[in-house]
């Protein structure tokens, strides 16, 4: 049985617990999916406080469902499909198709314990995450999930709605406009 696998079967021991009524697999559930939900939330809203109400929101609506919530699948793709529909949603509420420019600065990415040159670390945390937000709002998306999310690209093109090619193409681009920016900010 594979990492994914053995998290999705994880997950749903959690939810049928929390579904007979223990509190604590909702924390435990909550405190695993949280941070990469939010990552993906801030990657779609671009804006610190909507995605944090977009995942709020995305677990409220598991809370309010959780006893006709039937554990099938993939509990972080049910999720991921949440947040992304609310975060489409808050973007349709602020009447606003293009994509507001990234305005707060933000460090998608925590140092890890133990680097030798923390300063030169942190520039590069910091030029990784202006050149991904700088993406168009696809090409994030599918970078994102592909990378970060460790998503296949069938499981983003049922997310997004959208054909594997398509999403196939927009990672590859993404990776090659990341690859430009991240070169030109080292001067290469």
């Amino acid at each position: 049985m594979n990492k994914e696998a053995k998290s999705d079967q994880s997950d749903n021991i959690l939810i049928r617990a929390f579904q007979r009524g223990d509190a604590a697999s909702f924390r435990d559930l909550y405190a695993r999916h949280k941070d990469p939900a939010f990552f993906y939330a801030l990657n779609l809203t671009r804006n610190r406080y909507r995605a944090e109400e977009v995942v709020q929101d995305a677990f409220l609506g598991f809370l309010k469902n959780v006893q006709d919530f039937v554990v099938s699948g993939s509990f972080r793709r049910y999720l991921f499909a949440a947040v992304r529909s609310r975060a489409i949603d808050e973007r349709r509420r602020r009447k606003t198709r293009r994509e507001e420019p990234f305005r707060e600065e933000i460090e998608l990415f925590e140092p890890r314990n133990g680097q030798s040159d923390p300063g030169q670390a942190a520039e590069l945390r910091s030029q990784v995450t202006r050149a991904l937000l700088a993406l168009p709002g696809e090409q994030r998306e599918a970078v994102v999930l592909k990378i970060y999310e460790g998503m296949t690209f069938r499981e983003i093109a049922a997310l997004v709605d959208a054909s594997e090619n398509t999403v196939a193409s927009r990672y590859r681009y993404g990776i090659d406009k990341l690859r430009i920016r991240l070169q030109r900010a080292a001067g290469i």
